[in-house]
């Protein structure tokens, strides 16, 4: 049966992925000497990964699926950085400069893109996919976790629920001819005896027992 989150469960595994994954990609924003826009950009950022997220922990995650959102929320977070705040030797990067023939060359961001995952820079690209893998190893251990414990308390209430309704509902008449049936049949026939018994020995008359007595002959007779 296919277990499903519910509103709360779900966000709530969102919003850690989300800041996991943000704050990699923040972080190796920030190493690779970027700069950082204003708030207002970061947190619009952590909503879409947000929502990405929620869409799709609505049943419990695989290993892939944790290791798509945090790498892949780690290369839109160093994309959207890179394209709003650029780095500190480039200033703006995201203003795109005219070539000789008029034409538009092409975004800086996606030039840095482009050579974050080729040539030298195609080690670093691994190492951060090898710390996604690693991190989504970890969320998976959370997540394996968080569902077992939920089914735990999904049986240790319907135990409880069994248990109270037992107690409350009337008792369930048993078959004639049960074992327990007839055992407490027997039991109200010895009752019932039993109380005969000492509603007639109440009334009846007190003192010994009669004697039986021979005729007595008279004398000479």
């Amino acid at each position: 049966m296919t277990r499903t989150a519910t509103a709360d469960l779900r966000w709530l595994r969102a919003l850690l992925v989300t800041v996991v994954a943000v704050a990699l990609g923040v972080a190796a924003h920030s190493l690779a000497g970027g700069l950082l826009p204003g708030p207002a950009v970061l947190v619009v950022l952590g909503c879409g990964v947000l929502v990405v997220a929620a869409a799709c922990l609505g049943t419990p995650a695989s290993y892939g699926v944790l290791v798509a959102l945090v790498g892949g929320g780690q290369l839109l977070v160093h994309l959207v950085l890179t394209a709003s705040a650029g780095h500190g030797d480039q200033g703006l990067p995201h203003v795109a400069a005219p070539t000789a023939t008029g034409a538009t060359a092409t975004p800086h961001w996606i030039e840095h893109l482009r050579e974050d995952l080729t040539g030298p820079h195609l080690l670093m690209a691994l190492a951060h996919l090898a710390a996604a893998a690693g991190v989504a190893a970890w969320l998976l251990l959370g997540e394996n976790a968080l569902w077992t414990l939920v089914a735990l308390l999904g049986t240790c209430a319907a135990s409880v629920v069994a248990v109270l309704t037992g107690l409350v509902s009337p008792p369930r008449a048993l078959p004639a001819s049960s074992p327990q049936s007839r055992t407490a049949a027997t039991a109200r026939h010895d009752v019932r005896r039993l109380r005969d018994l000492v509603a007639h020995g109440s009334r009846g008359r007190r003192g010994p027992p009669a004697v039986l007595t021979c005729p007595v002959m008279s004398p000479g007779g």
